[in-house]
């Protein structure tokens, strides 16, 4: 407690990166305790279409992978869809960890999220998405116990338009978690 060790983004980059880079390439792993792990940024771009202009897991992003996480601290990691001239602002997911594709084994014990916050941008119809401030699951199977949220955000974003475009609306999704679709989840305490 008196010594912590700290990954700091410094409100400029992201934290931690797990990720398989190739759908031929071997999976990637990680098993990480301890951290505290801080003030990750990420911004999607104005443009470039979905994959540029989305921002996923500032504080980690881990992509068909496996992770363990134990006794770590996600705090004030931020995930800011793009602004953009197109029809819907940039989404942003998991401010402080989003895990996507991930294989079985893949957990999280005593992990407290606090101040994440995952942003949408602005769009010209609608703006983009915010889902899961503290933490956001894609297609992943994930257990977890003994984790903490407190003051995590997910905001969508700004237009001036109607805010519809194709048929949604730019809305904020699970300030704390969000467990989104192909995801298991089985979480206590």
């Amino acid at each position: 407690d008196q010594n912590p060790t700290v990954i700091d983004g410094a409100d400029q980059k992201r934290g931690v990166l797990v990720q398989r880079t190739s759908s031929g390439a071997p999976a990637a792993g990680l098993v990480m305790e301890g951290f505290t792990v801080r003030r990750g940024r990420g911004q999607g771009t104005a443009s470039g279409g979905d994959t540029k202009t989305f921002a996923f897991g500032d504080g980690l992003l881990a992509d068909f992978s496996t992770i363990q996480l134990r006794d770590m601290t996600f705090r004030e990691n931020q995930a800011l869809g793009g602004d953009t001239s197109s029809a819907y602002g940039g989404a942003a997911a998991g401010g402080g960890v989003a895990i996507r594709a991930c294989l079985d084994g893949t957990s999280i014990d005593d992990v407290t999220f606090d101040a994440n916050r995952a942003e949408g941008g602005s769009g010209g119809d609608r703006g983009g998405f915010g889902i899961g401030g503290g933490l956001f699951t894609f297609e992943t199977e994930i257990t977890g116990s003994d984790l903490t949220f407190t003051n995590n955000r997910a905001i969508g974003g700004n237009t001036s338009g109607n805010g519809i475009s194709g048929g949604e609306r730019g809305d904020g999704q699970g300030g704390g978690m969000a467990i989104q679709e192909g995801s298991d989840a089985v979480v206590t305490r």
